[in-house]
């Protein structure tokens, strides 16, 4: 819901329009042609959700879980993510289940956390059904199903959720939860390196050097092993000064699962 801020949106807002309060919430929260200030943001949100507004319900849930202009109070957090959540939010029932799964604000349920991730996912945000992915693999409130996972991770995966384009790969270079295919895998792990997630830079740059899934090419590898490193991949940096050295990398790929 976007509305321009001007006069007309300030006088809206102090004569109880529910939209035009939430945008002053959001100006506020933001710093968007006024100073920003979260409690000024809070109070704004708390004017449209206490009319119905789903949005700002979400807004102050979220002020109220991160104690960004109001004290945090996890109990205030989850009961505004409650009335947002039956309004359909999907936002919001991510949340609640985020907060099931880790027992902030009530008592810690995976198997709820589960029914809440997949209220969200089945509206098609990409985090939940990550997270649904998650909670497959581990069997985490649900029996361990790594095929599911795998089409849970792959329906975020297609919208461009990059852990979940890593796990799609590792699914289909290990074999587990989907059939073993080398190159699904070098695409998956291209998709999510290119992300800036290391672990696929890390095992892109050993399908380049082990050429899985693609032609060898130990110059791609090894601009890939840089990037890992850089961004802390303990794998790479293990394994950059031997191939810095002109070293045969494939006996150590072997150490990391590559063979």
């Amino acid at each position: 819901m976007i509305i321009m801020v001007t006069t007309d949106t300030r006088t809206a807002a102090k004569a109880g329009h529910a939209p035009a309060q939430y945008q002053l919430g959001q100006d506020y929260l933001t710093g968007d042609g006024v100073p920003q200030d979260p409690a000024e943001a809070a109070r704004w949100f708390r004017k449209a959700a206490d009319q119905g507004l789903m949005e700002a319900q979400f807004y102050l849930a979220a002020l109220y879980g991160a104690g960004q202009g109001v004290k945090q109070d996890t109990a205030m957090a989850m009961a505004w993510f409650r009335k947002a959540a039956e309004q359909g939010s999907p936002e919001a029932q991510f949340n609640i289940g985020v907060m099931y799964r880790d027992g902030k604000g009530v008592p810690r349920d995976e198997k709820i956390a589960v029914e809440w991730f997949h209220k969200a996912a089945d509206q098609g945000l990409e985090i939940a059904q990550s997270s649904l992915g998650t909670m497959y693999g581990q069997g985490r409130g649900v029996p361990l199903d790594v095929v599911k996972s795998t089409a849970w991770f792959l329906k975020a995966a297609e919208q461009g959720h990059a852990r979940a384009q890593h796990n799609v790969a590792v699914a289909y270079l290990s074999g587990e939860g989907a059939p073993q295919d080398d190159a699904k895998a070098f695409a998956w792990h291209s998709k999510a390196a290119k992300q800036g997630m290391v672990q696929s830079q890390f095992a892109l740059s050993a399908l380049y050097l082990l050429g899985r899934g693609v032609a060898r090419d130990l110059e791609k590898g090894a601009q890939w092993l840089r990037k890992a490193a850089a961004g802390g991949d303990p794998a790479a940096k293990e394994l950059l000064p031997e191939l810095e050295l002109n070293l045969d990398c494939r006996k150590a790929l072997a150490r990391w699962g590559y063979m």
